[in-house]
């Protein structure tokens, strides 16, 4: 792990671990302020594309509108991330209208995590449009989410679109609606251009529902590759 050109200089404690070996890019400090975010930008533009993780990357109580200002701004004049990991954070008013930006700012992302539910649930369907319009997006991350917001988000996908090939559904809590849930699947998948669709620990999807996933993608012709997790 190692720190942006400065501070492996010895010119401080870099705010921001970069793994050199996986290409990923977190936060180190207890916050994001503006007095990290110059560091980001070095890192940024001093190597090859790189993942940013932030998914627990807070902003600080003060200046928070301005620190995340100033993030919106390096992530999209820089344009240089091929993966993006965004949590659930409880200022989701200012990462409802920085991520969209982000993401159509950054043409050459070709993965996308959203983790969580609190920040981003009511807008599932419209990240999943944008997302779904980049070329170069092909992995579209749900992470310990509802039921309800993976719902919205395979509704909202565009059909038959070039983009994402590969749907990831993790840890998707379907307490309650487990059969509603196995239907939205068996209607929204026929209708997507995926390659691959990655089902984990997902509540309520024993041997009995995966197989008549299985069956109902098959008996509609659908040539989605399916991993699932029984």
């Amino acid at each position: 792990m190692t720190g942006c050109r400065d501070c492996r200089s010895g010119l401080g404690a870099c705010p921001w671990l970069f793994d050199e070996q996986g290409r990923t890019i977190r936060l180190r400090a207890r916050q994001i302020s503006l007095s990290t975010l110059e560091h980001l930008a070095r890192l940024l533009q001093e190597g090859p594309q790189a993942h940013l993780d932030l998914s627990s990357a807070p902003f600080g109580c003060a200046g928070k509108a301005q620190a995340a200002a100033g993030l919106a701004r390096v992530l999209t004049l820089d344009g240089s991330l091929t993966a993006l990991t965004v949590g659930s954070n409880r200022d989701k008013a200012l990462w409802k209208s920085m991520v969209p930006k982000i993401i159509r700012a950054n043409p050459q992302l070709q993965a996308l995590t959203l983790h969580g539910e609190s920040w981003w649930c009511d807008c599932a369907g419209q990240l999943a449009g944008i997302a779904c319009r980049q070329p170069a997006l092909e992995r579209l991350t749900l992470r310990a989410c509802s039921a309800a917001t993976a719902m919205t988000l395979l509704a909202a996908m565009p059909a038959r679109r070039a983009g994402v090939t590969h749907l990831i559904l993790d840890a998707i809590g379907t307490t309650g609606c487990a059969s509603r849930f196995l239907a939205s699947l068996i209607e929204e998948i026929p209708k997507l251009r995926l390659h691959r669709l990655t089902l984990v620990d997902i509540d309520g999807f024993g041997r009995t529902r995966c197989t008549t996933l299985s069956d109902a993608l098959q008996a509609a012709s659908c040539r989605t590759v399916l991993e699932l997790p029984c």
